[in-house]
């Protein structure tokens, strides 16, 4: 049985918070499940970052050791080549007249100690009619009103002539480009509650980009919030895993170099726990902020709240229990079932033993998904 702590302790070795020389020796079998977990999370490749800190003695068996290895050569191979899709993608989007921003994924990759140990997921693609505006930075800017330019960016991504339109839903459209599905983002993503939506499509409407990265992607200060909206939106409806939590957690780690005096980093919590409170996020921040405190032990000053136990300790057990978006969680039946009602019913009665933490989003999802489906037929 996989102790989480040993979880914790050998991803704070990767990230470059702990030291190696106290991870504990581990049992053969302990190795077994601790691979296992680290599967359904997808840290396959941060988690080997960490064992090759460790002495020779306290390493996994050598059968394990060689299959974890060859895991994450394959992910350094996948890795290159998703670097080189973002690119593409943005490059082909830009000739169609969409400006674009890399969201999460590749762009946040490149936070890591080693960028090609994190596991790639599908490429999110921010896009605007309206070029990027120079000035004291670049800024990405939005349409004002994003609904009217929805079938102008679905005509543009076709006429590309690669790949397939899959679908289109309020936040994105699904465009499969070779072997990757790309989302090609109207907006980053969206709330349940029509009031906190509007509040947050308001504010991401325009945001510095970060003039660091390899990709074009918003500053860290636009991610803090979007990111941690993100996994809120996860935690809630599909399910949240480890890689999710350690993207989050080197996010937080590039605050100490982006917001060196402690005048920077007081007026930039301030700005970020003003958007926090407007979101209604705050019980969700403050559990979030206990986690990246007490399990990957990031110092006070880089937390965005002030810590919550009980909230982060029910969090946690969340995503220990969901692994990567859901897909090991045995309470989620709807996926099984082939009746659109049961679906709906089922998935409904998981997301309810949310209600007690987090009221708005939970309260909204039925109405927000009728509302949905009129905005599909509408638009695509």
């Amino acid at each position: 049985m996989i102790n989480c702590k040993d979880i914790y302790h050998l991803l704070r070795i990767s990230l470059g918070i702990s030291p190696a020389d106290g991870f504990p020796q581990l049992t053969d079998e302990q190795w077994e499940a601790l691979n296992d977990a680290a599967m359904r999370h997808t840290i396959i490749g941060i988690a080997w970052g960490g064992i090759e800190k460790l002495p020779l003695e306290k390493q996994p068996p050598r059968r394990l050791k060689l299959q974890w290895l060859a895991d994450t050569n394959e992910l350094k191979r996948r890795n290159e080549w998703m670097n080189k899709a973002c690119k593409a993608v943005v490059k082909k989007l830009g000739k169609v007249g969409l400006h674009s921003a890399i969201l999460k994924g590749q762009a946040i990759a490149q936070l890591y100690p080693i960028p090609e140990y994190r596991i790639p997921g599908d490429i999110d693609a921010l896009v605007s009619l309206y070029p990027p505006v120079t000035g004291n930075g670049t800024e990405f800017v939005q349409s004002p009103d994003i609904d009217k330019t929805v079938k102008d960016v679905v005509r543009r991504v076709k006429s590309i002539g690669i790949g397939t339109v899959a679908k289109t839903v309020y936040h994105h459209i699904e465009w499969h480009f070779s072997d990757v599905i790309i989302e090609v983002h109207l907006r980053p993503m969206q709330f349940n509650n029509p009031w906190t939506n509007s509040r947050f499509q308001q504010w991401a409407k325009r945001f510095r980009m970060d003039a660091d990265c390899i990709l074009p992607t918003p500053d860290t200060e636009f991610n803090i919030i979007f990111m941690l909206a993100h996994l809120y939106h996860h935690l809630l409806f599909e399910g949240v895993g480890l890689r999710q939590v350690c993207d989050y957690v080197v996010l937080l780690q590039a605050v100490a170099a982006k917001w060196q005096s402690e005048e920077e980093r007081t007026a930039a919590r301030n700005r970020i726990s003003r958007i926090i409170e407007e979101l209604d996020m705050q019980r969700f921040a403050a559990g979030f902020s206990w986690i990246m405190h007490s399990l990957f032990e990031l110092p006070a000053e880089l937390l965005i709240t002030e810590p919550d136990e009980k909230v982060g300790r029910f969090i946690m057990k969340e995503i220990e229990k969901a692994g990567n978006f859901g897909k090991y969680d045995d309470r989620i039946k709807h996926e099984r079932l082939s009746s659109v009602a049961g679906k709906f019913w089922e998935r409904t009665k998981h997301r309810m033993r949310f209600l007690r933490y987090f009221p708005s989003e939970i309260l909204w999802d039925i109405p927000f998904r009728l509302w949905h489906s009129l905005w599909r037929l509408r638009f695509g």
